[in-house]
C-alpha cells in the first residue's frame, strides 16, 4: 500500500466544529431538528457516543449519548427528523441511583426543502 496516496481527513475538535454542546438540565425540555451525524467509540475509554444535530432554530448542537439515549436513538439514521423530550431524573428499580430519562421520536425527511420549513419547538408538546 502506498501510504503517500491516501487522502487523510483531519479530525476537527468539537470546540472548532461549529457545534455547541447541548446540556440536559431542565426537565420537560423538548428539542427537534435534523440528525446530522454520530460518532461512536468516543471519550477517554472509547465507550461513548456523540450525536450531532441541527435544531429547528438552525443551531448546531452536539450531546453525549447515554444508555437511554443510545437505545432510543438506535432506529434514527443520519438525515432523519427527530424530537427529544428530556423527562428529568428517574430512579432505578432498586432506587439506588437515578438516570436521565428521555422520550425520542423520529421521522424521515421527505425532501430537502422540508428542512427549511420545520416548525419551532413547542415545549408543551406531547408524545
Amino acid at each position: 500500500m502506498d501510504w503517500s496516496k491516501i487522502k487523510w481527513e483531519k479530525e476537527t475538535p468539537l470546540s472548532e466544529s461549529g457545534y455547541d454542546e447541548l446540556v440536559w438540565d431542565k426537565p420537560d425540555t423538548t428539542i427537534q431538528g435534523i440528525f446530522k451525524d454520530i460518532k461512536k467509540e468516543q471519550g477517554k475509554r472509547k465507550n461513548s457516543t456523540i450525536y450531532y444535530v441541527e435544531l429547528d432554530t438552525k443551531e448546531l448542537k452536539w450531546f453525549w449519548g447515554s444508555t437511554v439515549l443510545d437505545d432510543r436513538f438506535k432506529n434514527c439514521i443520519v438525515g432523519d427528523l427527530f424530537q427529544i423530550k428530556y423527562l428529568g431524573l428517574k430512579p432505578t428499580k432498586d432506587g439506588s441511583v437515578s438516570y436521565k430519562n428521555f422520550e425520542i421520536a423520529h421521522a424521515k425527511l421527505e425532501t430537502k426543502s422540508e428542512a427549511d420549513n420545520l416548525p419551532t419547538v413547542d415545549n408543551d408538546m406531547t408524545f
